[in-house]
């Protein structure tokens, strides 16, 4: 896994950049798509830069993820991986040639908006033709590959419908028709679910995750939510900031998160600003704490999921165990969120058939390899 990670990701703290070229020999870059090196983004007036000195490298047939919140970044990234925006520094390849200058209409790529930007006025074969009709492609052909591409989507039976008398998700289905019927080396989607309800989400979700399983070809997918991220990616980036704060496969960054930003976006944890006291030995306030090792550190931050924290008699054989007062609980249907104090602090746990209510003592704790430092950066 750590083998697979370095040859995705480059190492920012490297002062002295290799243009792929120059790796060509050795052929560590013969399966990148998409390569950044060194790119930073500032727009014309302002101060902080948008992306900033972000390394990427994407590889052949890899559903890849790019995950933050509003200006983190990500979308910045995406358009100059498309062409839309052109670094202020930095090169941006694909397969190994430098496109840094290429417009968009040059790449082999192709985009699915959130918006769908289906032509409203042409009809949906219409609108899925209109691709091959720019390249030039013989009128004999583009009918079958119409046909087919709208198969591909389960839209084939809608061919003759204008977008308005089309869902959400059907319009959704069509735009990734239309992107995908030229066969492009890169399909970059922008937050393409953003527009729809949960149950059409979770739907898409299947429907994206089996196209890219059928034509085998890299996807870039551009989202703020989570969920969505972890549910598809081969491999995701989370950007804080306009920076890779990390970059991993969804169960690594879920379960050993680099920083705080991470941990807190991805899921759902109790972070506690520790002190270290001696050995394996801390303090979050005023509450002692059990480590996995020593932390090496006189200050950090610890990650705790709430599902890694056990209650009742589960909990009696475990180095950290407390006693807690209930301060809120949350009824969320299949479980319980509740929130505890202890001492100064106060932590949620999560559980399916406990029922307590404010003022309520219960009694949980967690193994220490449960428990990850990470490195505090902001929100």
């Amino acid at each position: 896994m750590a083998e697979e990670r370095e040859e995705t990701e480059l190492n920012t703290a490297t002062t002295e950049r290799q243009e792929p070229s120059a790796r060509a020999a050795t052929g560590e870059s013969a399966a990148a798509v998409v390569e950044l090196v060194g790119v930073t983004k500032t727009y014309p007036g302002e101060e902080e830069s948008a992306v900033a000195d972000v390394d990427l490298r994407i590889r052949e047939g890899e559903f890849f993820s790019i995950l933050g919140s509003s200006g983190s970044g990500k979308t910045t990234t995406l358009r100059m991986i498309a062409g839309f925006e052109q670094p202020t520094i930095g090169r941006v390849f694909l397969d190994g040639n430098d496109a840094t200058d290429v417009p968009p209409y040059r790449r082999d790529v192709s985009t699915v908006f959130q918006n769908y930007a289906l032509f409203p006025h042409m009809k949906v074969q219409a609108n899925v033709a209109y691709p091959l009709k720019m390249s030039g492609v013989p009128r004999r052909e583009i009918g079958p590959r119409v046909k087919e591409a709208l198969e591909r989507v389960s839209m084939a039976e809608y061919a003759k419908r204008l977008p308005h008398q089309l869902s959400g998700g059907q319009r959704q289905r069509v735009a990734l028709a239309r992107a995908l019927i030229r066969g492009p080396r890169l399909l970059l989607l922008d937050e393409p679910l953003g527009a729809l309800d949960l149950k059409l989400r979770e739907e898409m979700l299947f429907v994206l995750k089996r196209l890219q399983r059928e034509v085998g070809i890299t996807f870039i997918y551009v989202t703020h939510d989570q969920g969505e991220a972890l549910a598809m990616s081969d491999l995701m980036a989370v950007m804080n900031k306009g920076r890779i704060e990390q970059l991993a496969t969804p169960a690594e960054i879920y379960a050993k998160p680099a920083t705080s930003f991470v941990a807190g976006f991805i899921g759902k944890t109790n972070l506690l600003s520790c002190r270290h006291v001696e050995g394996n030995r801390a303090e979050a306030g005023s509450v002692p704490l059990i480590l996995a090792e020593d932390p090496k550190q006189s200050q950090f931050t610890l990650s705790v999921r709430p599902e890694s924290i056990l209650i009742g008699t589960d909990c009696h054989s475990l180095p950290n165990r407390f006693v807690a007062e209930v301060s809120e609980v949350l009824f969320l249907g299949h479980e319980r969120e509740v929130l505890a104090k202890i001492g100064d602090q106060r932590l949620m746990v999560r559980s399916q058939d406990l029922t307590v209510g404010p003022g309520d003592t219960i009694e949980f704790g967690w193994d220490p390899k449960e428990a990850v430092i990470v490195e505090a950066t902001g929100g």
